[in-house]
């Protein structure tokens, strides 16, 4: 049956759980060169299409493979989604790492504005669960720096997904043909990722299928490891080739909740660790992806911005506030601010606010709220209090900075959480 993506509960992992399994991978036991801490795990190769799990293909029947080149990249989709950065893509693939299969293909499909998909499992586990589950058939490309991607491979560890590849390929590599200018792609890529995520890791390599000329780079972030391979040329094909961009938790795998909130609003099970998690990866989106992921890490909608503030300084930023109803640990955050560099579209600041409560009760969340960000992740907070404002603040790796805050006056009291980049 044919899949539409709906809005529905998601839940994000972190930058403290922050980095290829591909449909053409074999991991035999990766190749450790000479850091064994980055070669990369076992997952699995897909040599030809098994039968759909979830919705059956319009375009053509998998079981029929016609193994003839095809354009560069596909041409079987229709239109193409926004262009993605690399990190708003790998942001995207981490924050499903920990959900079940079901679950991070549906989200991956709303992060990435896609409306309908097929997916296919390989391989499967003695509970009957899948190994690999492959996103296929999408009706919009996945368009990334210019460079379009066919489709998403997930792959899965007790029912858990710790890695996420994009693939310009629509097809595995011996389904059929699909030349492409991997090469090419890899050298910009390159470029791009080393100067967001620093310089590759120094002799990372997995063991893949053999292609004529084909390389591989790995990236440390945090306990994710982005990688990513290119081949020409698979087992003497020419005309049959690949390049795929991804992540692995190389950590521990989380497991994420995902049953819906009923009526889209927040129950208050969430937690203030679960928070200061998941927060971490609405820096560094467009404004639109921000909203997404708020609304999807807590089940609910926050629509569009009731007011925006404008202020001129050494940078120009906007900032958009929203309406909401967000519980957490019993305090419910009635508001939402996104703050965005009008200069590059990124969002650089996002607040939690509670303005609603009684001057004691704002105190009091201030400090309970601050004492388990400090539990969480083992951190004195750093003392920003001035005046009516006592702030803490929990300076983590890549100039990422989680605050609990608030400001009693008599008048104007309120409470926050804010997560933002230094």
């Amino acid at each position: 049956m044919k899949r539409s993506a709906k809005l529905i509960s998601v839940v994000l992992i972190a930058a403290m759980l922050i980095a290829t399994v591909s449909c053409a991978k074999r991991r035999k036991g990766a190749e450790r060169i000479q850091d064994d801490g980055y070669a990369k795990q076992e997952a699995g190769l897909e040599t030809d299409q098994t039968d759909p799990t979830e919705t059956e293909p319009t375009q053509t029947d998998p079981d029929l493979p016609t193994p003839t080149p095809t354009p560069t990249p596909a041409n079987t989709n229709k239109g193409s989604s926004r262009n993605f950065t690399v990190e708003e893509l790998l942001t995207f693939a981490e924050s499903v790492c920990g959900m079940t299969p079901e679950y991070a293909a549906i989200n991956l499909a709303i992060l990435l504005e896609i409306n309908d998909y097929t997916t296919f499992d390989s391989d499967e586990t003695d509970s009957g669960g899948p190994v690999h589950r492959y996103m296929r058939y999408l009706d919009k490309d996945i368009v990334c720096e210019d460079i379009v991607f066919k489709s998403i491979s997930l792959h899965m560890k007790g029912g858990r997904v710790f890695s996420v590849d994009y693939s310009m390929r629509v097809e595995g590599v011996f389904t059929q043909n699909e030349e492409l200018d991997s090469e090419s792609v890899n050298k910009m890529f390159t470029i791009v990722i080393t100067t967001k995520y620093g310089q590759p890791i120094d002799g990372y390599t997995e063991t893949w299928v053999d292609f004529n000329k084909s390389g591989i780079t790995g990236w440390k972030d945090g306990d994710f490891i982005i990688s990513m391979f290119w081949g020409e040329g698979c087992q003497g094909v020419d005309g049959n080739d690949q390049l795929v961009l991804g992540v692995e938790n190389t950590g521990n795998i989380t497991p994420k909740p995902t049953d819906p909130v009923s009526g889209g609003i927040s129950d208050g099970t969430y937690t203030a660790e679960y928070m200061f998690v998941t927060g971490i990866v609405y820096i560094g989106c467009n404004r639109n992806s921000t909203e997404l992921l708020i609304e999807t890490t807590f089940a609910t909608t926050i629509g569009d911005p009731v007011s925006t503030k404008k202020l001129t300084s050494s940078s120009s930023f906007t900032t958009y506030i929203y309406e909401c109803k967000i519980t957490v640990d019993g305090v419910e955050f009635n508001e939402v601010e996104i703050k965005v560099d009008d200069d590059t579209g990124i969002v650089y600041q996002v607040h939690f606010i509670n303005n609603k409560d009684d001057a004691n009760k704002l105190a009091s969340y201030q400090q309970t709220f601050a004492d388990k960000l400090s539990s969480l992740y083992g951190k004195t907070l750093t003392d920003d209090s001035n005046g009516n404002a006592k702030i803490q603040v929990c300076k983590l790796e890549r100039s990422m900075h989680i605050e609990s805050g608030s400001y009693i006056d008599g008048t104007d009291d309120y409470f926050w959480i804010a997560f933002y980049t230094a």
